[in-house]
């Protein structure tokens, strides 16, 4: 949040906005094949109670989840957010900030 922070006092005079995206677990392909090495058969599951376990919303994040933020934060109907810290993270952080 800090880097956000102090960037965004830089450049805001050059009209450009700082923010920053936190991405949780997000599904890849090279996750998935480390989850196929560990588990074989079972890889699917393993992934599922990866979720289960961190991402109250039970689910990974599609790369498309958090690119679709990305493209909206750039929009001008964020235009006002400066210095901001963005969790895209299925509810993983249980902390008021």
């Amino acid at each position: 949040m800090m880097f956000s922070k102090c960037l965004s006092t830089e450049m805001i005079g050059r009209n450009i906005r700082v923010n920053t995206v936190n991405p949780g677990l997000v599904r890849k392909p090279d996750g998935e094949n480390t989850a196929r090495e560990l588990k074989g058969d079972g890889w699917a599951d393993y992934l599922q109670e990866a979720a289960d376990e961190h991402a109250p919303i039970q689910r990974f994040a599609s790369v498309d989840d958090v690119a679709d933020f990305c493209v909206f934060l750039c929009s001008e109907r964020v235009g006002y957010a400066v210095g901001d810290a963005f969790h895209v993270d299925g509810g993983m952080l249980r902390a008021v900030k």
